[in-house]
């Protein structure tokens, strides 16, 4: 697919970015260099202002998008015009750029909007949507970090718009000691960690006791005497979800088998937790 425009953003890079970039002579390449450092949620926000096509992709500078991603993500969107915003499934990679894993999301919307209760539903690189959304919707600039989760938040919750994933590896993603995700670890499990929370509260008031224990749930710091409170929290987010969005058989049904075995889990969570902290492993 070639009829796209290329928008790259440095932000305050100390390398050969634009000595680089200048080489190719390519009318379809815009390159903005930012005065100083301004961060990744600036910066997004400065590429979707500039966007002028009718879809926008996203990608960071240290991945790999595959031959045939906008072609297929472009494609879709072209053909589903009740899906607002897609992504895919994509590979891990090193530094080497040695395949190391694969990661999938949710395929279906009503699967997508569930996981924004519990973290990431959507892999941020690999994301094509409308750029009337993003233009009237840009990502919220008090977020250095899970601005992402936050804007699919506000899309799927406030906004009504729906999300899908294709089930095919489009998009490399690089792994290494000096990502953004990497270096602020803390930071970004603790921003995730209010937006899940503040999304169960769009569909369920918690109290105080109860917020404190998603907190430690989250960070994976509960005790065995939280089980049951989390549990039954988790029962009633299962219940009030299925009933709020109207969801047919086949979608309960599916929504309620992650719920059989998941007392279970938080046990066997747990005592592997448990076992690490004794054992110091």
């Amino acid at each position: 697919y070639k009829n796209f425009e290329f928008i790259i953003i440095s932000d305050g890079s100390g390398d050969k970015t634009e000595e680089i970039i200048n080489s190719f002579k390519d009318g379809r390449i815009k390159y903005i260099e930012n005065k100083k450092n301004i961060g990744l949620t600036k910066s997004l926000n400065i590429g979707i202002k500039e966007a002028r096509g009718k879809y926008l992709s996203r990608m960071d500078a240290d991945d790999i998008g595959l031959i045939k991603k906008l072609e297929i993500q472009y494609n879709f969107l072209e053909n589903n015009t009740n899906i607002g915003i897609v992504g895919s499934a994509m590979f891990i990679i090193d530094d080497n750029g040695k395949v190391i894993g694969k990661s999938r999301k949710p395929v279906e919307h009503y699967l997508i909007k569930w996981r924004c209760f519990f973290g990431y539903p959507m892999a941020h690189p690999t994301i094509m949507g409308r750029t009337g959304i993003f233009k009237e919707n840009l990502y919220n600039e008090m977020f250095i970090s899970s601005q992402d989760t936050e804007l699919w938040s506000r899309l799927i919750f406030e906004k009504n718009i729906i999300f899908t994933n294709i089930n095919q590896c489009l998009h490399k993603y690089r792994v290494h000691s000096s990502s953004i995700v990497a270096r602020r670890p803390t930071e970004q499990r603790e921003k995730s960690i209010g937006i899940a929370i503040n999304n169960i509260n769009r569909y369920m008031r918690i109290n105080s006791q109860e917020d404190i224990i998603l907190k430690k749930f989250f960070l994976n710091e509960y005790n065995i005497f939280d089980i049951q409170i989390i549990y039954n929290l988790y029962k009633k987010l299962v219940n009030i979800y299925i009933k709020k969005d109207k969801l047919n058989s086949k979608q309960s049904k599916m929504i309620n088998r992650k719920n059989q075995n998941y007392k279970l889990s938080l046990y066997k969570k747990f005592f592997e937790g448990f076992l690490r902290r004794i054992l110091k492993i």
